[in-house]
């Protein structure tokens, strides 16, 4: 599929004018540009306004992909996570999970996620898995540790899984 870019605005009526763009496919766009003028909300996602009620872009093209969720137990989670990208390849429904899963977060002093030095000079691996936050054992190096989380994260969160790019002698 071809992507095509479509343009977000803020304001409204004389005032509306265009401060981003989002992806979507060539397949979709005339259906997404149909709707009228979609918006740049703060949170970083593309929605508008229809019948009173808001849409979020990624949510509008996921039904459009014919695809059903319980919004109470799953959300549209972007692999990339590019929130702007609403090719119908980057979409996919995810669990709460999943998709906290797949956030970037800090790497703090070791560099890795999931990794922090630990009381002893050495280094814990710990993954989150919902409210919990289990150690993954204390190793010696913070690329062993970083092993250690990758395993895990393969195991619990699958192709959802952000994994530690380890770069080290040994590999």
């Amino acid at each position: 599929m071809h992507m095509v870019k479509i343009f977000l605005y803020a304001g409204y009526g004389r005032r509306r004018y265009k401060i981003g763009l989002a992806l979507i496919d060539e397949i979709d766009f005339v259906a997404v540009s149909d709707c009228g003028y979609w918006n740049l909300g703060s949170n970083g996602y593309a929605w508008l306004r229809r019948k009173g009620q808001a849409i979020h872009l990624h949510h509008f093209i996921v039904q459009r992909m014919g695809l059903t969720w319980d919004t109470l137990t799953h959300e549209i989670d972007h692999k990339n996570r590019i929130k702007l990208d609403n090719q119908r390849e980057n979409l996919r429904i995810a669990t709460r999970s999943e998709n906290i899963s797949n956030q970037l977060i800090s790497m703090g002093e070791s560099g890795y996620r999931g990794v922090t030095r630990h009381h002893t000079d050495r280094w814990i691996a710990r993954i989150r898995i919902g409210q919990t936050r289990p150690s993954l054992g204390i190793y010696d190096t913070p690329e062993d540790a970083a092993r250690a989380y990758n395993q895990a994260a393969l195991v619990h969160f699958g192709e959802f899984a952000i994994l530690n790019i380890i770069e080290d002698s040994n590999e």
